[in-house]
């Protein structure tokens, strides 16, 4: 009797050991069947197309605008200013009279001018007749009973007359360039705009005197002309070369865009904290009078161009070590897709095999809890990385399907 309470013990706590164990298997299904069904919004796929286009590699760096036509004004001659009617911010046209410098001993110093002008050329006329008389004395010797010593002199007198000629001549020349100096020295008494612009600087004012070239007393600017002066790293100026395109936008100014041209490369970069960089002048197409000098000014620099080609945004294009692979959707699955690429930017990568124009890609991951990220990673290819588990991207094994690896909704 003892033998059967005690069998039927053991009988007891072996069922009661098989019914735990189907209570946690069966807690087990359906925790993993609740982990499963939460997994169906546990992933999304925003997706785009291969598109078309024409895609543009540049360098880019800011800048500031410059006024490049600026001329000093610089007195010729000393004066008195007088007629000065204009201030800094008013605009001049080139040859505009700006002011008038009085100084009477210029009137004299061109009437002295004029003087020995004309008495140089009343010398060259009296030096002309005497070399004609002894032309014509020697002529006339030759002609009649001569002696040798009369001959002589008469060609002695030819020689000397002609030397006098070239004297006379040589002191003409002299006069008038004197007389011209003169002239223009007492014109430059009227100072006048060397180019069209505003008045930028002004340091005179009617009454005060000025030295000649003594040093500028006024600057002029264009301010319609001008041109972006950018600063590169020297990483990126052995891509850059004078003539390439380029395009201009403007933080004060951000409704205006503007094409233009590398004119100007430095040979020689500047060292700053031993950092070296680079001047590039660029030279807009079209002037705009909006565009201010002294304004910041970012400019992207065409260093290549692929015409029509097929693009995709480059954020859905990744590396494995097997190469470059874009992800598509097949059957709700990711799938690899290798591919070459081109040319490429921040925005685009060309892709110039394995995909056509039109398909859909996958462009950014979006995980549960609103996360969301444009990196998916492949261990191989048709291969995706999901919840620690690698799935093939059609589909996992049958009868089984790990958190993370379920249908993927639709894309938006």
């Amino acid at each position: 009797m003892a033998k059967s309470k005690r069998f039927e013990s053991r009988r007891s706590r072996a069922a009661v050991g098989v019914i735990i164990a189907v209570v946690v298997a069966l807690a087990a299904f359906f925790v993993y069947r609740g982990t499963s069904g939460n997994a169906e919004a546990a992933v999304t796929y925003t997706t785009g197309v291969v598109q078309r286009m024409t895609l543009l590699s540049s360098i880019d760096g800011t800048g500031n605008i410059e006024l490049p036509q600026t001329a000093s004004v610089v007195p010729a001659v000393s004066g008195e200013v007088g007629g000065l009617e204009l201030e800094v911010g008013d605009r001049v046209e080139k040859g505009q009279v700006l002011f008038t410098l009085t100084n009477p001993q210029l009137d004299v110093a061109v009437a002295e001018a004029q003087n020995a002008y004309d008495k140089a050329v009343l010398a060259i006329d009296l030096a002309k007749l005497d070399l004609t008389s002894a032309k014509t004395t020697l002529s006339d010797l030759y002609a009649s009973y001569h002696t040798s010593l009369q001959l002589k002199q008469a060609k002695a007198n030819v020689a000397s007359a002609q030397l006098a000629v070239t004297a006379a001549e040589n002191a003409l020349a002299s006069a008038e360039i004197a007389l011209a100096e003169a002239k223009e020295n007492a014109a430059a008494r009227t100072v006048t705009a060397p180019i069209s612009g505003v008045i930028t600087s002004l340091s005179v004012k009617n009454g005060d005197t000025v030295v000649g070239g003594g040093g500028t007393v006024m600057v002029i600017t264009d301010p319609d002309v001008y041109q972006a002066t950018i600063t590169l790293a020297e990483s990126d100026i052995s891509q850059v070369e004078v003539g390439q395109k380029a395009i201009l936008t403007f933080d004060a100014l951000p409704d205006l865009t503007q094409t233009g041209k590398v004119t100007r490369v430095d040979m020689t970069g500047t060292n700053e904290s031993g950092v070296v960089s680079y001047s590039v002048v660029i030279t807009p197409d079209e002037m705009d009078a909006s565009v201010r000098g002294g304004m910041t000014v970012s400019v992207s620099i065409i260093t290549d161009v692929a015409e029509n080609v097929l693009a995709v945004p480059s954020s859905a294009v990744k590396s494995s070590p097997r190469g470059k692979y874009v992800q598509i959707l097949e059957n709700g699955q990711p799938v690899n897709v290798t591919v070459e690429v081109g040319l490429s930017n921040d925005s685009y990568t060309e892709i110039t095999s394995g995909l056509s124009e039109g398909q859909e890609i996958i462009i950014a991951t979006k995980t549960a809890g609103g996360s969301s990220t444009s990196t998916t990673t492949g261990g191989r290819p048709g291969m995706l990385e999901q919840g620690g588990f690698i799935i093939d991207g059609n589909g996992p094994p049958a009868g089984f399907q790990p958190p993370g690896a379920t249908p993927i909704p639709p894309s938006q």
